[in-house]
């Protein structure tokens, strides 16, 4: 870990088992050999082909997948698991279940689905 680094990733690796048109199972390499050092205040992105490994790469660093190879480390600290000191926001566009550009939004839909999470002035 570079003595500055925040985030330093090391040698990490994963493999998924897919099965076969013949019923087998043969493994893909999403990640090989990654190697990353992220600092203080700085901004990264993480760019590639859909199924490159993006997702399975922030997936390991938030705690959420286990890698095969190598090591993540933040502050200093393995990442073993989950924790209360980074999130992840999943990709999804079902946040909130808007209709159909020809449909005009449902008056109050906010307040149902913000309701539990916002307080009252910020909707309004």
């Amino acid at each position: 870990m570079s003595a500055s680094a925040r985030l330093s990733i090391r040698g990490l690796g994963k493999r998924f088992p897919l099965r076969t048109d013949g019923g087998g199972v043969r493994t893909a390499q999403v990640l090989q050999g990654v190697d990353l050092d992220v600092r203080e205040s700085e901004f990264v992105s993480i760019i590639g082909a859909s199924g490159s490994g993006k997702t399975t790469l922030l997936r390991i660093v938030a705690g959420l997948e286990r890698a095969d190879e190598g090591t993540v480390t933040i502050d200093g600290r393995v990442v073993k698991g989950p924790g209360q000191d980074r999130s992840m926001v999943f990709q999804s566009i079902n946040l909130f279940p808007f209709p159909p550009r020809s449909q005009p939004f449902p008056a109050g839909a906010g307040r149902r689905f913000c309701g539990g999470f916002l307080s009252r002035s910020a909707i309004n």
